[in-house]
């Protein structure tokens, strides 16, 4: 029986005057580690979005590495390192303040899709299980050509085997491959091309631009879960304002969020996207904790009032009428039950303060509330127009009213104490018995 003969592919490699990354601009951590796996006779290669992000003059988020050293491998070298993964070992090696580098073992070009961080995949289209490869392989494995390319610390180049330093130069996204195929392989990197595109500011390769909108349903085959994971780093990116117009105009919207499905509320001009735009400024100084509020504000949206200017209690008076609202939106999406529940407290929480004398809201009750801080992010994302400032200065301000409350009950208490002191105040004595 025969074997097929995979063609070898020549990288182009462009040398230090050729690109302007910088080991400065590099996390000192992740150099050491690239030096500790080269001293001990291994490749390895920064990679994926760091790259691409150097490339581009920006500061990465994350630094990953892809090496020929085998995970256990790695664990050997590395105390700080943990074993990730089911269908395809990673290894995580960890630093202080919870900063976590990925080293990934080069891995076969059949195109599997990624698992999460626990090794579990919830719908994979993609049957072949992953074998490990070669940095060729590797890179024709991954999804777009921009985030396909190794830095190599031992002579500081770009190896680039998928044309993906011509695309980064024409800002452009284009897919590794056919994109239809690659797209029935993993639909989920429909919403991928998409999100490069919106963030990068870059256009979308013709070719791939026709197999989305051929394709656009695809997406329906990916689990709800996985896809309400993938919209939570749109929310959550700071370029929501550009990924849900585009999101839109190449039919994928519709399958996410179908509420949201209108030309008119996502039109340059909408006051949607302008709340959106000043959402994503907020959003980026709160990326942790922004998917709540994001959620909240989407779901402003589909009162259909602008939420710059919106009167909550036009549109609610009683808690009930939140709970129900809650539980109608999102219909498509896999939000998980406790994301709900925080959706429902946060505007909860709001009619509450919005429909009580202020001065029988008490600041510690509302400072304990679990939604106190989502709530304080969300009138953030709706100030556009200042009009939620009263309520967000008095939001704000409550630490100091519990603390001066406390503060002087503190010294109420002592007076009071030493009063009776010194008015000579005595036990009772126990009465003797008859």
């Amino acid at each position: 029986m025969g074997h097929s003969i995979r063609n070898t592919v020549l990288p182009r490699i462009y040398g230090r005057s050729e690109h302007i990354v910088s080991r400065k601009n590099i996390d000192p951590d992740a150099l050491k580690i690239i030096h500790r796996l080269s001293r001990n006779g291994y490749k390895a290669y920064l990679v994926g979005g760091g790259v691409r992000d150097l490339l581009l003059d920006k500061k990465p988020k994350d630094f990953d590495i892809a090496t020929d050293a085998r995970p256990f491998r790695v664990k050997a070298l590395f105390r700080n390192c943990r074993i990730i993964g089911r269908r395809f070992k990673l290894a995580h090696v960890y630093f202080a303040g919870g900063k976590i580098i990925e080293v990934s073992t080069f891995r076969d070009s059949n195109h599997a899709a990624e698992e999460d961080e626990n090794g579990v995949h919830p719908d994979e289209p993609i049957r072949s299980d992953n074998v490990y490869g070669t940095e060729e392989t590797d890179a024709l494995r991954r999804d777009i050509t921009i985030n396909a390319l190794f830095y190599d610390l031992s002579n500081f180049s770009i190896i680039d085997y998928v044309g993906g330093m011509q695309d980064l130069q024409d800002r452009r996204v284009r897919v590794i491959g056919d994109p239809q195929s690659r797209f029935i392989e993993d639909p989920v990197r429909l919403l991928r091309v998409v999100r490069y595109a919106a963030k990068a500011d870059f256009s979308i390769d013709p070719q791939c631009k026709k197999a989305i909108l051929k394709n656009h349903d695809l997406i329906l085959k990916s689990s709800s879960m996985r896809l309400y994971e993938e919209l939570r780093k749109d929310l959550c990116s700071g370029y929501c304002s550009k990924t849900l117009p585009l999101l839109y105009k190449y039919q994928l919207l519709q399958h996410l969020l179908p509420e949201l499905s209108h030309q008119d509320m996502l039109a340059p001009q909408s006051p949607y996207v302008a709340c959106l735009k000043h959402a994503d400024t907020v959003v980026a100084n709160h990326p942790e904790t922004a998917m709540t509020p994001m959620l909240c504000l989407l779901g402003l949206f589909m009162l259909h009032s602008d939420p710059s200017t919106l009167d909550f209690t036009q549109h609610f008076s009683e808690q009930d009428e939140v709970y129900e609202f809650s539980n109608e939106i999102f219909k498509k999406l896999a939000v998980p039950r406790k994301e709900r529940e925080r959706i429902c407290g946060t505007l909860t929480l709001w009619l509450k303060i919005l429909t009580t004398p202020t001065e029988k809201l008490k600041p510690s009750t509302l400072i304990r509330n679990e939604n106190y801080q989502v709530l304080l992010t969300l009138l953030e994302l709706i100030n556009r127009s200042g009009r939620q400032q009263t309520l967000l200065d008095f939001l704000t301000a409550l630490p100091k009213r519990r603390d001066s409350g406390r503060g002087q009950s503190k010294s109420r208490r002592k007076r009071s104490s030493n009063t009776r002191r010194g008015a000579g105040w005595r036990s009772p004595m126990p009465r003797r018995r008859a």
